[in-house]
């Protein structure tokens, strides 16, 4: 019954109450069970890799050397992020008495900005970009920069033999060198302004990668052709995992430099670089 004015409140129906419609309950789904891996595979799988797998624990915490191992690690990583390139130390000294390399900075001043700006790290403070347009190589066929990166201690490490065995392909090639250039807090894309600046056919950058709790120092060499502004990691070609227990710094020279050929005979760097190559193979 409605209400109106002239309709007692004593005559007024309730209106009927609504059960709601009882909630259904999804079946759970089975969980397969896991069967548990034989002991007597867990020694050969853990000495297959550096990761940490098959710890034991107590209580719900690791064992007190994994956790200490573990820590340590951690701070060899964190220290190889805030070391600094160090141009004359002894290890780097061949690259300064044989090869000329001079020392320049991005406009990343500190290491405090270059970790929260990678784009400052991406271009060249304006005194260094004066200093490479009058000390550096133009139009050489390579020019090779050493940057620190995320770990000055792997370019340290490694970029000395590198460097060695690349400039003796390289000669045997007929290719010219630039003079080799050092650049602290430099990310990857500052190759892009020393293309433009200097106009080499290649650039090929050593950098420290970032460190993990495995490998605190890691190097790779990226390699781009006539890179300028508008270049971006699609047009670089990559050798990664220069390390002790990964690809030796000698191998790598020789692996880059079979690159460095086929880039310039490709005239491109990349994705176009396999793409060329892709289209030669099927042409042949």
């Amino acid at each position: 019954m409605t209400a109106d004015a002239s309709t007692p409140a004593s005559a007024i129906t309730p209106a009927p109450a609504i059960t709601p419609s009882p909630a259904v309950t999804p079946a759970p789904k089975a969980v397969p069970s896991a069967t548990p891996l034989p002991e007597f595979v867990r020694p050969d799988l853990a000495a297959a890799t550096p990761a940490r797998v098959f710890l034991g624990r107590v209580g719900t915490t690791l064992r007190t050397n994994d956790l200490l191992t573990l820590r340590a690690d951690h701070a060899a990583a964190k220290d190889a992020v805030r070391a600094r390139l160090d141009d004359e130390a002894a290890a780097l000294e061949p690259l300064v008495t044989v090869h000329g390399m001079f020392t320049v900075a991005s406009r990343a001043a500190t290491p405090h900005a270059y970790l929260r700006r990678p784009d400052l790290g991406r271009l060249l403070a304006e005194e260094s970009a004066a200093l490479v347009a009058a000390e550096g190589t133009r139009e050489s066929t390579v020019q090779i920069l050493v940057a620190d990166g995320l770990s000055a201690r792997a370019v340290g490490s490694y970029a000395p033999a590198f460097v060695s065995i690349f400039a003796r392909l390289a000669a045997n090639s007929g290719w010219t060198l630039g003079r080799l250039i050092a650049i602290r807090h430099a990310r990857v894309g500052l190759m892009n302004e020393i293309g433009e600046l200097l106009r080499p056919d290649v650039v090929l950058m050593l950098i420290g990668e970032r460190p993990g709790l495995d490998v605190q120092a890691s190097m790779s060499a990226y390699v781009g052709y006539r890179p300028d502004r508008s270049h971006t990691d699609a047009d670089r070609s990559l050798i990664s995992n220069i390390h002790d227990d990964g690809l030796a710094p000698e191998q790598a020279a020789h692996d880059a430099a079979a690159l460095v050929a086929q880039i310039i005979k490709a005239q491109a760097s990349g994705v176009s670089a396999l793409l060329a190559a892709h289209e030669q193979r099927r042409i042949q």
